[in-house]
């Protein structure tokens, strides 16, 4: 009877970390992940904390993880039914983040000014499809 219980002791750390290592092999795909917050694991494994800690405009939103394959990886907040994207600009400015003068597209790019090759941010608000992405570009 003690063998069957060391056994299964043994067993069950062992799955978990089979499972985390099958997780980690499969997260290091190049494929884009969208995801909610609801899905724990994702959120907090893929979601960047500044990403993670920005305002929720929107009762309706969901977050992207663009891992990178040959191009700087990203995340980003999508929201849904909005097109007001105040409260993010304030939460960046928050951040030591600055609003620069040139556009990328229709995307406005915030940098550190202190910062040459740190994180820059891109705000999007599509006002037809009522949607504001919030997207945080790494560049190290």
């Amino acid at each position: 009877m003690k063998v069957i219980k060391y056994l299964l002791l043994l067993m069950v750390p062992a799955a978990m970390v089979g499972m985390l290592f099958v997780f980690i092999v499969a997260s290091s795909s190049t494929e884009i992940r969208t995801y909610t917050e609801n899905e724990y694991f994702t959120y907090y494994a893929f979601t960047d904390e500044d990403i993670r800690n920005a305002p929720r405009i929107s009762g309706n939103y969901a977050f992207e993880y663009v891992p990178g394959d040959g191009y700087a990886p990203s995340n980003a907040i999508i929201f849904n039914d909005t097109s007001d994207a105040t409260s993010l600009k304030t939460y960046l400015t928050t951040l030591g983040y600055e609003q620069q003068k040139r556009k990328q597209g229709e995307e406005e790019v915030w940098k550190k000014r202190t910062e040459i090759e740190g994180a820059t941010f891109y705000i999007w608000v599509n006002k037809d499809a009522k949607q504001v992405y919030l997207t945080k570009v790494f560049h190290n």
